[in-house]
């Protein structure tokens, strides 16, 4: 209930978030990349992804939101260095030592800051195999 308020308030202040939400989330239904209880991304997960995008401002500018936000996954977040933090929302650095330098994707559970969303719940290859979706996605 509680993560629900929480994303609830993000969508609402960030108008773009909602219909990317359900752009990303379809896109990686499509593509084998969501759910999991098969060690991939869930969809709170990819929630995350998309208000923190908005949170950066990555998605603002002339061109679509859904290129921008590839865009900025693709090419600007260091994905062995950063982690996406709706809490903060601002550009950080991976909390974990252990996670530092390993291309990994790396998201904070904006309640409970010391989990990571994605690790240990990640198959290992899912965080390149979307990363390498994303880059197809955007070529």
């Amino acid at each position: 209930v509680e993560k629900s308020r929480m994303v609830a308030g993000l969508l609402e202040e960030h108008p773009l978030a909602l219909p990317l939400v359900v752009a990303v989330k379809t896109w990686a239904r499509d593509r084998g990349l969501y759910g999991k209880s098969l060690g991939r991304l869930s969809g709170f997960a990819f929630g995350q992804l998309v208000v923190f995008s908005c949170q950066t401002g990555a998605v603002l500018g002339e061109a679509p939101p859904w290129a921008k936000f590839l865009e900025f996954y693709v090419h600007d977040f260091d994905w062995r260095t950063e982690c996406v933090s709706t809490r903060l929302g601002y550009r950080t650095r991976k909390a974990s030592q252990l996670g530092q330098g390993r291309s990994h994707l790396s998201i904070e559970d904006p309640l409970e800051p010391a989990v990571d969303l994605c690790s240990p719940y990640l198959l290992p290859g899912e965080s390149a195999r979307l990363h390498d979706a994303m880059r197809w996605e955007l070529e």
